[in-house]
């Protein structure tokens, strides 16, 4: 007689290619809840006119849409099969955030470097480090501007350094209240130093002009910094703040949107040059990662099996193992979609 522990490793075992071929099939029969996917929303910006209001409200539901990917684990040594979901980090979501926040930690961690006294008002100074903001003139068209923003800005920032030498940035962009993008970028210059003044509050550099031609699509301004740290930790608060509108107890429309236009343009929310005195991951000795036997590799493979949507809010969890019968029904519901990729192997 078959014991349960035999008759579990049985079905448990059972090569991918007999267990999920027929199930994925069905599935794609017909999708009882259609899930909210970027390429559905992407002609929503491709005319002159779009509706702001609705890029807002397909971002606000894919984000908030619970979906967990789902992942097979198996031993190397017995072949024992385990099964575990994951919340999908989207961007705007508590994963994301959370993921978003241990990125940015690593930035505090810069060393401070003052280039002058801010309260000494009484003669100029000098800066290695500049403040800009670059806008776009509306004589192109929303999802152009969008679409040629990191174009546009390589561009730039080539030509400034061909003039100015080397130079290190951290940047990141924002949505205006028509939707059109703006840039904001920290500057450390490493060959070349301005001089400041004083003017309307704000310290100035006496180049603006020199450094303004070379933004051709728009307005250009600039601040000079009197401190990298304090410089880093405001656009750092920014970026936090926009990446969390959606987690705000009231929701801030402009931030909302740069989430929502940013995602339909996939752009990443910011960017740091690897040379600007750290690292945003840093660097570390290559280690396996999980559990390791005694020869030093992984006990476990994974393989991501497919998709789920939470859609009843079933689990409040970020991460939950599945026994193989939660596995079973997750894998056997209409809010489920294998991944192909799996499949073919």
């Amino acid at each position: 007689m078959i014991s349960k522990e035999e008759k579990y490793n049985q079905t448990v075992f059972t090569p991918i290619e007999e267990t999920y071929q027929d199930k994925y099939e069905d599935s794609q029969k017909e999708e009882a809840v259609p899930k909210p996917r970027l390429s559905r929303y992407r002609a929503l910006l491709s005319y002159d006119n779009p509706d702001i209001e609705k890029i807002i409200d397909a971002f606000i539901y894919w984000s908030t849409f619970v979906e967990y990917l789902v992942f097979r684990r198996e031993n190397i040594h017995t072949y024992e099969k385990t099964y575990k979901m994951a919340k999908a980090a989207k961007r705007g979501n508590d994963v994301y955030s959370a993921k978003l926040r241990e990125r940015l930690n690593h930035l505090y961690k810069l060393p401070p470097r003052e280039f002058f006294n801010f309260k000494d008002r009484s003669r100029r100074h000098k800066t290695r480090a500049v403040f800009v903001t670059l806008t776009y003139r509306r004589a192109l068209r929303l999802d152009e501007a969008w679409e040629d923003i990191g174009a546009d800005f390589n561009r730039w920032i080539s030509a400034m350094r061909k003039a100015f030498g080397k130079i290190d940035i951290i940047r990141c962009w924002e949505s205006q209240e028509d939707g059109f993008p703006h840039i904001h970028c920290i500057l450390l210059f490493h060959e070349t130093e301005f001089e400041t003044f004083f003017h309307n509050e704000v310290w100035r550099i006496t180049r603006k002009r020199e450094l303004e031609k070379y933004w051709a699509w728009g307005f250009s301004d600039m601040w000079a910094m009197y401190s990298l740290g304090a410089g880093v930790s405001y656009v750092m608060k920014y970026v936090t703040k926009v990446n969390n509108a959606l987690l705000a107890e009231k929701r801030n429309r402009k931030d909302v949107l740069s989430l929502a236009l940013m995602w339909i343009f996939r752009k990443r929310a910011f960017s740091v040059s690897r040379d600007f005195g750290l690292y945003l991951v840093e660097v570390k000795e290559k280690r396996p990662y999980g559990q390791v036997d005694l020869e030093g590799k992984t006990i476990y493979r994974w393989y991501l099996v497919g998709f789920w949507a939470d859609i009843n809010g079933k689990y409040d969890s970020w991460s939950v193992e599945l026994s193989y019968r939660d596995f079973w029904k997750i894998s056997s519901s209409s809010e489920f979609t294998f991944n192909k990729a799996l499949l073919s192997t």
